[in-house]
């Protein structure tokens, strides 16, 4: 058997998700062509995963939508999220803001499959898996 190569491995996860996140702007973009919003797209916030989100959109009429993006290159339904990304979920309803999960799935190919979650902590149709630990010397 030969070893897994896990730093090649997490070189793929981060370009999968920039492909998402590419894929998701252009959807957006799209989507508020012909509005006064177009120009307002930031997937720059990507840049910082302390913002918990990675692109700032708003709906046709104006309301502001943030998005967090999960791609992957199969056709899975499991995709993780942080800690922080979960809390930004949280705080964001609490302040009525909408946070929206835009999963990605089959990202490599043509024909990409997309969902939009809704109130992904308190969606009924996922559930939620404690998988982490962070370890620390006492």
């Amino acid at each position: 058997m030969k070893p897994i190569d896990y730093l090649n491995l997490h070189k793929l996860q981060i370009e999968i998700g920039k492909i998402g996140e590419a894929y998701v702007y252009e959807l957006e973009c799209k989507k508020l062509k012909g509005t006064p919003y177009i120009n307002k797209v930031d997937d720059g916030i990507a840049r910082n995963p302390a913002n918990g989100y990675d692109i700032l959109s708003f709906t046709r009429d104006g309301k502001p939508l943030h998005i967090e993006v999960k791609a992957t290159s199969g056709s899975e339904d499991v995709f993780y999220l942080s800690k922080n990304e979960y809390q930004t979920a949280e705080k964001m309803k609490e302040q009525g803001l909408d946070y929206v999960v835009y999963f990605v799935k089959k990202v490599l190919s043509d024909n990409p499959d997309l969902i939009r979650i809704k109130d992904v902590t308190a969606n009924k149709g996922y559930l939620f898996e404690e998988v982490g630990w962070k370890v620390t010397k006492n």
